[in-house]
């Protein structure tokens, strides 16, 4: 059975670009590089070891804690 890469999750990074190359040099497998995407939101995918799709994004409009992201 194939996997699908439709379903994914992403992880909050402050520094997409540089998070998807330590990604790389850990043996995760390029997938979709950097993207800005919109209102300064910038995205990339990896797939691990097993073909799962992981995600990472920088997102400067999302707050935790009272906090800025960045």
């Amino acid at each position: 059975m194939e996997k699908l890469d439709s379903v994914l999750t992403y992880w909050g990074v402050h520094n997409v670009p540089e998070m998807y190359q330590q990604l790389l040099a850990q043996d995760a497998q390029a997938h979709e590089g950097p993207t800005e995407v919109g209102g300064g939101i910038i995205v990339a995918t990896v797939k691990d070891p097993w073909g799962n799709v992981l995600g990472i994004i920088d997102n400067p409009h999302f707050r935790m804690n009272g906090k800025g992201a960045r």
